[in-house]
């Protein structure tokens, strides 16, 4: 599958947080900052931002200190640079020179039992039974589920009933999941659930520097010119520059 992607300049741009297809993306124009993480890390990033309110403009930082002991790997890509992004890899795009645009490829991964992707596979298909139940209400409702605070709410359109029900499709969706999986999580149902709708909450905080509107730029960061921040590659490679 190919698609050209475009996206406009500002402080943060993020696209699919994991996703089951490897990816190759080509930068044509602009730069932009890459942060990636290895699977088998849910429970530290599974909800950055699924089921967050503000999953489309939200991203994680990743200084904080419940993600210390991760290996995480970051780097600028440009015109001319060409990206291979595994499948499953947790990532994250940022955004804060210029408008960029890229052709990106997919193609659906050769192994999917990799036995690191399981615990993901669960925490996906909790997120689809709450969005088959709320729609668009989902990420409200994981967050008062994750709080303990379910009262009725108006503006959302749920209450008590609706936690109950949600709770109820999120332990039968945990218990099918135990039947398939090859156990090596021995955490009963309910609590497999429960990790579910509290990792990671709260961990998402706005940059207290930063205000809606505000300008970023980085230009510093890595130049524009694959020239001005690569080595020339040996006279007899097949391509141009080495980056790194």
């Amino acid at each position: 599958m190919r698609a050209t992607e475009h996206a406009p300049r500002g402080p943060f741009r993020v696209l699919e947080r994991r996703h089951g297809l490897a990816e190759i993306l080509e930068r044509g124009v602009g730069r932009k900052k890459v942060v990636l993480v290895e699977p088998g890390h849910v429970e530290e990033l599974g909800r950055f931002p699924n089921g967050h309110p503000l999953a489309g403009s939200a991203r994680a930082d990743v200084d904080l200190d419940v993600l210390d002991d991760l290996e995480i790997f970051e780097t600028v890509i440009a015109p001319g640079d060409v990206l291979y992004l595994p499948a499953n890899w947790w990532h994250q795009f940022e955004q804060p020179f210029e408008d960029t645009g890229a052709l990106n490829f997919w193609t659906p991964p050769r192994d999917t039992e990799d036995p690191r992707l399981q615990l993901r596979l669960l925490w996906d298909g909790l997120e689809r039974e709450l969005v088959n139940l709320f729609g668009n209400r989902a990420g409200f409702m994981h967050e008062r589920m994750a709080t303990g605070e379910v009262e009725q709410d108006a503006r959302a359109g749920i209450g008590t009933m609706d936690a109950r029900q949600a709770w109820g499709a999120l332990v039968a969706h945990a218990t099918k999941w135990k039947e398939w999986s090859d156990g090596s999580d021995e955490r009963y149902e309910e609590a497999l659930v429960a990790v579910y709708l509290t990792a990671g909450r709260g961990l998402i905080p706005r940059r207290g520097d930063w205000l809606p509107g505000t300008a970023w730029d980085m230009s510093d960061l890595a130049p524009l010119s694959v020239a001005e921040r690569c080595e020339p590659a040996p006279e007899d490679a097949t391509f141009t520059h080495v980056c790194g």
